[in-house]
């Protein structure tokens, strides 16, 4: 939403940024005894750092230029993951990790269905309540005048490429959110 409705540009390498953050989430859960409220985080900076660095190249184009190049590193990243065995499991993933507690001393056990949903339900509702304060704020009106006209945005003196790369981290840390969820919910 904040990519493509907000800004404007469409992103069909996003699952990069998911899957960053399950990958992230599975090995600390599986070489690290941490809470799941660390994952998520720690989830999210990665995978935001990796949309800063994939965002680097692509917030320079627009419209099908744009799309394109973030589908062509979604694919690199799919193929590292995949050609990766010894990290990543390859095709087969990383399994035999532990379900987490909850963490900062909240003991709460994630292997409980009834547990995680309220959780993910937590983390859904907050992460929504984040995204609506970025849309609203002055942030979030720069980027739907950038999507309607960035040539105009650009006259006033803004620097277009850098708030887009703003919003193409943020977009990419609430995917990483979304992978250390999913990666929990598959196992």
């Amino acid at each position: 939403n904040l990519m493509f409705g907000y800004c404007g540009l469409l992103s069909f390498g996003h699952a990069a940024f998911l899957g960053t953050g399950c990958y992230v989430a599975a090995l600390m859960l599986q070489h690290l005894e941490v809470g799941f409220v660390w994952v998520l985080a720690a989830s999210g900076l990665t995978a935001g750092l990796a949309a800063l660095l994939i965002g680097w190249f692509c917030v320079r184009l627009s419209e099908v230029y744009f799309s394109m190049l973030t589908l062509a590193f979604g694919m690199m990243m799919f193929s590292i993951a995949h050609q990766w065995r010894s990290v990543t499991g390859g095709s087969d993933g990383v399994a035999g990790f532990g379900m987490p507690k909850l963490g900062l001393g909240i003991d709460i056990a994630l292997s409980n269905p009834f547990h995680f949903y309220y959780l993910t339900l937590v983390v859904v509702i907050i992460c929504l309540m984040l995204i609506y304060y970025i849309t609203v704020s002055p942030f979030g009106l720069l980027l739907r005048a950038m999507r309607e006209n960035s040539e105009r945005v650009a006259f006033t003196g803004i620097p277009i490429y850098r708030y887009r790369l703003y919003g193409f981290i943020m977009a990419g840390a609430f995917a990483g959110i979304a992978g250390a969820l999913f990666a929990v919910f598959s196992r």
